[in-house]
């Protein structure tokens, strides 16, 4: 039988609808799936990092929204691949945060 692997770095890019970076360094990220929140949450919860999570429903959409918020720095060392990606996804904004 084949193994899958799946790592927090690629959890964290691949399966959130979108994701953010403020000027303080708080990423958010969000789906619309409660199974995807699930692996979300694993994934935050394997780097043994503080996060935060907020559900929201939207009575106009009929959807259930679900939010992490968690620092990026925290991210650094164990997500290269998602922490690079966020920091040049902020620069091409035109702004910058350094990768250093």
């Amino acid at each position: 039988m084949k193994k899958m692997i799946l790592t927090p770095d690629w959890v964290l890019e691949k399966i959130p609808l979108g994701w953010n970076v403020d000027f303080n360094g708080v990423v958010s990220a969000y789906t619309l799936s409660i199974a995807d929140a699930n692996f979300i949450e694993l994934a935050l919860n394997t780097l043994e990092i503080q996060f935060e999570q907020e559900m929201n429903y939207s009575d106009e959409n009929d959807e259930l929204s679900i939010e992490f918020y968690f620092r990026l720095e925290d991210i650094r060392n164990d997500c290269p691949s998602f922490y690079e990606f966020m920091i040049d996804d902020f620069n091409n904004l035109g702004w910058n945060l350094s990768k250093n």
